[in-house]
């Protein structure tokens, strides 16, 4: 879509026009990532402002049905206005901070997916880590294995031209992470020296119990290390989620029967085994294969990122489009 379209779209939002969009009542399941003051991009597009997640908080709750993925999944919502059900992955401090007071203010049911990380001595996810060391560190070059990364435009990439973000998503599991890790000790001075709290710290476990509490909150599994769940050995990706199951419930004392796979990474032998232990409502961001659209235990998401304005956003969220990811 072209610019004029996109500043035509925002105009017939302006002018309370926005009756004409609403025509489809297919369900649409949102998915947020992190909650900023000013919707930084510098690092990445995981960041939704504050000023414009209580903006589309308001909308949905004057002009949607926001209902819980439990409610979702059973069908349990009426068709006379658009229903969608709003979850958060990773499990950001600034998730705890911001989110969850907005949506408590709201009434607004919501998932939050967390992984097990707090359990390991690395608390925090990888893919912040390289987004943060990347534009950050005075580091030029390492080493992983036989391949070589290069500083190039704030990014590295190996000798064959493959960034460190592709490489680690597609390449093998925490223990690849755990070598990148060594290469720049440093992360967290790095993270304090450029005020970067609210794009790599996670929720404690106390805070995850805090709100578990709330009633409005279900806490599900982002896995345990934040592997692609579907480019591991099954047996280690079964594994992940069990050892995330029962770390979440030993906090929260509910089960977990929810999942949000990272990166919406998963393979068809992986859920059909989830649901068999009672992991029955799982969620990615866009089928992997065809026909799990028809399964009744996984759903797809809508990706929420501040790239374009919260009236287009809301357009495509009414007409039930699946945007690409581009977490990366």
């Amino acid at each position: 879509m072209n610019k004029l379209q996109r500043i035509s779209i925002d105009a017939i939002f302006h002018l309370h026009f926005n009756g004409f969009f609403f025509k489809s009542t297919s369900p649409t399941i949102l998915c947020y990532h992190g909650i900023d003051l000013t919707s930084d991009k510098k690092l990445n597009y995981r960041h939704t402002s504050i000023t414009d997640f209580e903006f589309q908080l308001r909308f949905f709750k004057k002009n949607f049905n926001v209902v819980s993925i439990e409610d979702l999944f059973n069908g349990n919502f009426s068709n006379d206005r658009k229903t969608i059900a709003i979850t958060f992955d990773d499990g950001y401090l600034n998730n705890y901070k911001y989110a969850v007071p907005l949506l408590t203010k709201y009434e607004l049911p919501v998932s939050f997916y967390i992984t097990g990380i707090n359990n390991t001595q690395h608390n925090f996810l990888w893919a912040d880590f390289v987004d943060i060391v990347s534009l950050y560190s005075s580091k030029t070059r390492f080493d992983i294995g036989n391949f070589e990364f290069t500083k190039c435009n704030g990014r590295f990439y190996s000798q064959f031209g493959e960034s460190i973000h592709h490489f680690i998503k597609h390449n093998g599991d925490y223990s690849i992470k755990e070598l990148l890790y060594k290469e720049f000790d440093d992360f967290k001075e790095i993270c304090a020296s450029n005020d970067l709290d609210d794009y790599w710290k996670l929720v404690s476990d106390e805070q995850i119990i805090e709100m578990s509490r709330n009633q409005l909150i279900t806490i599900g599994s982002h896995g345990f290390y934040h592997n692609n769940l579907g480019n591991i050995d099954i047996e280690d990706s079964i594994d992940e989620v069990v050892k995330s199951k029962a770390y979440l419930e030993n906090l929260t004392q509910k089960k977990v029967r929810e999942i949000a796979f990272p990166d919406g990474n998963y393979s068809r032998e992986l859920i059909e085994r989830l649901n068999t232990i009672g992991v029955d409502r799982q969620l990615a961001l866009g089928y992997s294969f065809h026909g799990d659209e028809k399964i009744d235990f996984i759903k797809s998401r809508h990706d929420i990122y501040p790239v374009y304005s919260n009236f287009y956003q809301i357009k495509d969220i009414i007409e039930h489009k699946l945007t690409n990811s581009i977490y990366f």
